[in-house]
């Protein structure tokens, strides 16, 4: 079996609509919290996999701010960008082999973000900050599937886009909403 985890420390960079404007922009990965992997790959001939995110009393903040000058754009739509991500490939045939079996556990507080600021006095300022996909698991193979997350803490997502301009402002924030992770579910009943 082999296991691709990967890990983000918090980033200091420069986005191509800054650049090009040569205006400084200052982005950044959030994730002060616990050491819980963002993003994490396991391919076998059958997977078995639990990823917790956090435990009891913990708290994590994934996500993206940019802070730009009169552009700020904050996306979250991998874990490279703050998504919680858990994905799984079973390269065996059945009977024996092709089965994937994903839990992603939460028990603590757990957020994604993304939060955009854009500034510019001396004329028009646009903020946007999307959240695609905050939490996510794919599991492919040809035997049984099967994923799970399994949420008894909070798990939240929040997209703040803020412009202040001279001339005119304007700002977007979008981030799904998904009612499974508003509070556990009984065993065996499935989300509407």
């Amino acid at each position: 079996m082999t296991t691709y985890q990967y890990r983000f420390a918090l980033l200091a960079g420069a986005s191509a609509s800054a650049m090009v404007l040569t205006a400084p922009a200052q982005a950044q990965q959030v994730r002060p919290g616990p050491e819980a992997p963002t993003g994490r790959v396991v391919i076998g001939e059958n997977v078995e996999d639990t990823l917790v995110i956090t435990l009891a009393g913990e708290e994590a903040t994934f996500g993206v701010i940019e802070r730009g000058t009169p552009f700020a754009s904050a996306f979250v739509f991998d874990p490279s960008t703050g998504q919680v991500r858990q994905v799984g490939i079973a390269t065996g045939t059945p009977p024996d082999g092709g089965n994937v079996d994903l839990l992603m556990t939460n028990a603590g507080d757990v957020e994604v973000v993304a939060i955009a600021e854009a500034e510019y006095d001396a004329g028009g300022a646009t903020a946007e900050a999307i959240i695609f996909r905050g939490y996510r698991q794919d599991a492919e193979g040809a035997g049984d599937v099967t994923v799970e997350i399994r949420n008894t803490g909070t798990m939240g997502t929040n997209a703040l886009a803020t412009a202040n301009a001279a001339g005119h402002a304007d700002a977007f924030a979008f981030a799904p909403r998904d009612r499974r992770f508003r509070r556990p579910l009984p065993t065996g009943s499935m989300p509407r």
